[in-house]
């Protein structure tokens, strides 16, 4: 939640979205590092906290523990838990679903393996370097770049569906 929202948090916050995060999956001391299915779990848990909350409302962080490093094994290519998780499909009816990725991506490799597969009135995937080729930011740093800013705020901007794939935003 610090290192990954400090800066898109209050972005949005100013462009008038309400901004809730979430610091998931510890592991002595170290936060998405629990098992991915757990991990969810506590996503759910404060998912529904956020909607029972006044608007806007604030949800604190909760404080939660764990074993191991299970998040890393969880997930890599061909782990249970990624042939189970892939069993069921890339989306479902209902949300739409907008994919920012970058060819910098040391952490999930392909960087394109994130993307979902889905119609186009529902899914959008992009990649940061197709919109602004000089930009060189990697996996951990996307939500601090002012690009990113851009492409979140154009998603959460639509009336209904996806991110526009012709969105351009100023390559900073």
């Amino acid at each position: 939640m610090d290192k990954n929202w400090s800066t898109l948090s209050p972005y949005l916050n100013s462009a008038g979205y309400c901004v809730f995060a979430l610091n998931y999956g510890e592991t002595n001391g170290v936060y998405a590092t629990a098992a991915v299915a757990d991990s969810a779990q506590q996503l759910a848990s404060f998912v529904d906290k956020v909607r029972s909350a006044p608007q806007p409302g604030a949800v604190p962080d909760p404080n939660y523990t764990g074993v191991g490093r299970a998040a890393c094994a969880d997930q890599q290519a061909g782990s249970p838990f990624m042939q189970k998780l892939d069993s069921v499909g890339d989306t479902v009816a209902g949300p739409s679903y907008t994919v920012i990725s970058t060819v910098n991506d040391g952490v999930v490799i392909p960087y394109n393996s994130q993307f979902l597969n889905g119609p186009a009135r529902q899914v959008t995937n992009i990649t940061i370097q197709d919109k602004c080729p000089a930009d060189p930011i990697e996996h951990d740093q996307t939500p601090n770049d002012p690009v990113v800013h851009q492409l979140v705020a154009h998603a959460l901007g639509m009336a209904s569906g996806p991110a526009d794939p012709a969105y351009q935003p100023n390559c900073v």
